[in-house]
C-alpha cells in the first residue's frame, strides 16, 4: 500500500462514526451478499464479527494518539526552526513521519495504538545519523488510560542530539 493510501486509511479509521451493531449487521449482510452472487464463495460472518470490539478500540485509540501525541509534537516541531530542515526526518512510533513541519502516517501497526510508550527516531540525512528513544505517553488508571506527551522533553532530546553532531 502506498503512503498516501495508508495515511487516508488511518484518517478514515480515526474519523469513523462507529456503531457496533451497525458494523456487525453490515459484516453479516456483506458476507451473505458475496455468497449469493458467487456460489463458489462461502464466508462465515461470525469470523469477522469477532473483531468488531478490537476494531472499535483501535479506531478510538488512533484518534486519541493522533490528537494527544502526534499533533502536539508536530505543532512543537513547527515552532522550532532548526527542525524544519529538509534533511531532518522524525518518525513517531515507526509509523508517523514528521518532515518539514508536516506529519503523515507512513505505515499501519495496530500494536502501536495499544502501546504505553512513544518511540521516537530521527535522522539527519546529510550527516547520516539516527537516534531512537522511548517516552512514556500513557498511564493506566483502572479501565481508563490517560494519554499525554511532554513536548518540551521530546524537543529537548532531539535538539540535544542534533547539537551533539554539529
Amino acid at each position: 500500500m502506498e503512503n498516501k493510501d495508508i495515511n487516508e486509511f488511518i484518517f478514515n479509521l480515526m474519523n469513523i462514526n462507529f456503531e457496533q451493531e451497525l458494523v456487525e449487521k453490515n459484516i453479516n449482510l456483506f458476507s451473505k451478499y458475496i455468497s449469493y452472487i458467487n456460489e463458489n464463495y462461502y464466508y462465515n460472518p461470525t469470523y469477522l464479527s469477532k473483531f468488531t470490539a478490537e476494531y472499535k478500540t483501535i479506531c478510538e485509540n488512533i484518534k486519541i494518539r493522533h490528537e494527544k501525541v502526534y499533533i502536539p509534537i508536530v505543532d512543537r516541531i513547527k515552532a522550532e526552526n532548526k527542525l524544519l530542515s529538509k534533511d531532518i526526518c522524525i518518525l513517531l512510533d515507526g509509523i508517523f513521519e514528521v518532515k518539514n513541519g508536516k506529519g503523515e502516517f507512513r505505515k499501519f501497526n495496530k500494536d502501536v495504538f495499544f502501546s504505553e510508550e512513544l518511540v521516537i527516531s530521527f535522522e539527519r540525512t546529510s550527516d547520516s545519523y539516527r537516534f531512537v528513544k522511548k517516552f512514556g505517553v500513557m498511564e493506566s488508571n483502572g479501565d481508563k488510560k490517560d494519554v499525554s506527551v511532554n513536548t518540551n522533553d521530546i524537543l529537548a532530546y532531539i535538539l540535544d542530539r542534533i547539537e551533539e553532531k554539529q
